[in-house]
């Protein structure tokens, strides 16, 4: 049975559509009994701070994967199966942007420097459609990750999520 913790990391509140969508999920997988999904939600100020405890709790419980999802996301209930079904380590759904312009928050480039000028930051705006492909960089809207590539993050380096530089852009 795969045990899955869906974590939903929430700085002051949470979508009203987004507990919808969590909870037919929540619903529609409890219907299965081939995994156990527990939902849970962490309030605080500082996203990697509460993506790390959240990450630290389902490696302790003995978690099979974690499914990110943002705060303010609408989906599908059927999600989480279609990228359970990819069997890969990490693996995203094409989000995007809130406000314009409307792009999708998955990259094919993404080197940070120590300063802005040092960026080298390029989207991925022609991915294909339909169809597994790789990217270098996404955001969290919604990710799944076997817990193997937490632990490791976690034995290897000590944290498992770093803050990233402010930047007073939308990347």
């Amino acid at each position: 049975m795969k045990r899955i913790l869906v974590a939903v990391p929430c700085r002051d509140q949470i979508d009203v559509e987004t507990v919808k969508c969590l909870q037919k999920l929540e619903k529609d997988m409890a219907l299965r009994d081939d995994m156990e999904v527990d939902v849970e939600y962490t309030v605080g100020t500082i996203i990697h701070d509460m993506r790390h405890t959240m990450a630290e709790r389902a490696i302790k419980n003995d978690y099979d994967y974690v499914l990110w999802v943002d705060s303010d996301m609408t989906f599908d209930s059927t999600v989480l199966l279609d990228l359970l079904a990819h069997d890969k380590d990490i693996v995203t759904a094409v989000c995007f942007m809130r406000r314009a312009p409307y792009e999708p928050c998955i990259y094919s480039k993404m080197r940070l420097g120590m300063s802005l000028d040092e960026d080298e930051i390029e989207k991925y705006l022609d991915y294909p459609k339909d169809k597994l492909f790789e990217v270098e960089a996404c955001g969290f809207a919604m990710v799944l990750m076997k817990i193997g590539v937490l632990k490791h993050l976690l034995d290897t380096s000590g944290h498992i999520f770093f803050p990233m530089k402010s930047t007073n852009r939308a990347l």
